[in-house]
């Protein structure tokens, strides 16, 4: 019994280990910890997480890094290009804006969530995309819109850049004409636009200016040829040079229109 006037200490709570018993409501997860020689060990600590919680398998710092630098710190978003790292006021730090989204969710219930893979696969590079906080945001608000197949797009085309700028000397250079296309339809791959086949010359008095339309897919895009087709028993590919290609947008079904020239 305490003295009067005096306050019993509580005793010490004992570090929770893999062989302290979970309390009611609650799971051990076990922490892991960076080795010696930079292996990866589980701790004699775990950490308690209530049941139900869902565990993020979030990306590692070397990752992080990694899908960095493979895009330059610049965000992987074609329209987007910023850069995401800089000089601070103080000389003896930097600033980052730039974010590792996952591809497909790095938990069950978010945007684009892939249950086929196992959690190492969700915090590998491979399922990484190196992007600025605004369009990492805007990826996941609308994943509809923002695909497991686009951002792949993205993050291909963005490596590639990096690839073939690292150690040049960088120039100022117009975007050409086959580059803005490319920025056009970038953003439609894998969904469903209007392929629109246009006459010219004296079959435009024949058949006139539009010969047919037709709802296809975007399957592919590159600085010289889009490949647009159907999928099924049935499907197609179709490539069409972008030279023969003008943008559009079909109003009627608020999307994308690709008018392409017959001679």
């Amino acid at each position: 019994m305490p003295t009067r006037g005096h306050t019993q200490k509580p005793k010490p709570h004992p570090p929770l280990t893999a062989a302290t018993p979970s309390p009611q409501g609650w799971r051990p997860v076990t922490l892991w910890r960076l080795g010696s020689e930079g292996s990866v060990k589980p701790s004699r600590v775990v950490q308690y997480l209530k049941i139900g919680t869902q565990v993020r398998d979030e990306f590692s710092e070397e990752v992080k890094r990694t899908l960095a630098s493979r895009v330059g710190n610049v965000c992987s978003n074609p329209e987007c290009r910023a850069l995401t790292s800089g000089p601070q006021n103080d000389p003896s730090r930097a600033l980052n804006v730039g974010v590792a989204a996952h591809i497909t969710a790095a938990s069950e219930g978010g945007p684009r969530f892939d249950a086929g893979l196992s959690s190492d696969e969700r915090r590998h590079a491979e399922n990484g995309i190196w992007l600025c906080q605004n369009c990492a945001k805007l990826i996941d608000n609308d994943a509809p819109r923002f695909t497991e197949r686009l951002l792949r797009a993205w993050k291909e085309t963005a490596e590639d850049h990096a690839r073939n700028v690292v150690g040049k000397t960088a120039r100022v250079v117009a975007e050409t004409e086959s580059q803005k296309k490319l920025r056009a339809i970038l953003p439609w791959k894998g969904k469903t636009i209007t392929l629109s086949e246009m006459s010219s010359g004296q079959a435009i008095i024949m058949l006139g200016p539009i010969r047919g339309r037709s709802s296809l897919e975007v399957f592919d895009c590159s600085d010289y040829v889009v490949k647009v087709g159907k999928r099924g028993q049935d499907g197609f590919v179709k490539s069409i040079p972008l030279a023969r290609i003008e943008i559009g947008f079909d109003d009627d079904h608020d999307r994308l229109e690709l008018q392409e020239r017959h001679e």
